[in-house]
């Protein structure tokens, strides 16, 4: 009877150690997607600030080496480089939002196999 006693603790201290390490292996999954996300996130906002710093250092060349007193010229060339920077934000904002709604899907998938994970574990203890 002590046999079937200690071998029914042993299945269940393996159980809990398995679930237990499942659930650290999953915790450190969720956090280096996420912290990957964010990279990827803050990588596509840092290269759209470089352009836009770009143009805005263009502008500002374009406009110091122009006859200042030619204002139509100076407008002109402002609406052509605004009209590129005001595509440049658009396309860097849809890359940006498009990253926010992947990492939000799966920012949300890990959380949810994370729940599952502690139910599973409350069903566990004993």
């Amino acid at each position: 009877m002590q046999t079937v006693i200690s071998l029914v603790l042993a299945i269940l201290l393996c159980e809990l150690l398995s679930v237990s390490t499942l659930q650290n292996n999953m915790t450190t999954q969720a956090r280096n997607f996420v912290e990957a996300q964010a990279g990827t996130n803050a990588n596509v906002v840092n290269e759209w600030l470089v352009e836009e710093g770009n143009i805005v250092h263009t502008i500002r060349n374009g406009v110091a080496f122009m006859n200042t007193k030619d204002t139509d010229q100076i407008m002109d060339y402002l609406e052509v480089n605004l009209a590129d920077a005001v595509g440049g934000v658009n396309k860097n904002l849809q890359g940006i939002t498009y990253s926010s709604e992947n990492m939000s899907t799966e920012t949300k998938g890990v959380l949810q196999s994370i729940g599952k994970l502690q139910q599973n574990m409350r069903q566990f203890r004993v």
